[in-house]
């Protein structure tokens, strides 16, 4: 079982085919689903780009993104591919939330994303990024697998 992490999923999401990471996510995507692997998103990753959107200037991209958002997080929810946030993913959480961890430009992994990888974690789930090395310290230290496309 796999967990695409935020921005993965924000890139699947967009539906840029000219986005290489859209053109990865989607291939992974339908190959785990021919396969018959369920593929999950965290409940925490919804909330993260809902907010992203909502911070783009009102207008058609902000909501050609809400629709698209709108759309995936219904059809995600109805096959029964959300984690929501429970006490398993929390107690990952606490131990996660103090490992030094940075994005790409270096910048602290803020805590929403720390609980996606702690729903990886917790459920034994694989992560899947398009970052494997910003989840490197957690697969060394605690043993999370991740998956890279």
């Amino acid at each position: 079982m796999y967990l695409l992490d935020t921005q993965l999923f924000a890139d699947f999401v967009s539906a840029d085919p000219d986005n290489p990471v859209y053109t990865r996510a989607t291939s992974f995507v339908t190959l785990a689903e021919q396969r018959h692997l369920r593929v999950s998103i965290s409940v925490v990753t919804i909330g993260m780009i809902r907010s992203e959107v909502s911070q783009l200037p009102a207008g058609p991209i902000r909501g050609n993104w809400e629709r698209r958002l709108d759309a995936a997080a219904h059809s995600w929810s109805q096959s029964t591919q959300l984690y929501e946030v429970d006490w398993k993913t929390v107690e990952s959480w606490a131990i996660v939330k103090v490992m030094d961890l940075r994005d790409a430009a270096g910048d602290v992994l803020g805590d929403d994303e720390r609980l996606v990888v702690a729903t990886a974690l917790a459920h034994s789930l694989r992560l899947v990024t398009s970052t494997p090395e910003i989840y490197a310290p957690v697969a060394q230290a605690l043993g999370l697998n991740i998956e890279a496309v």
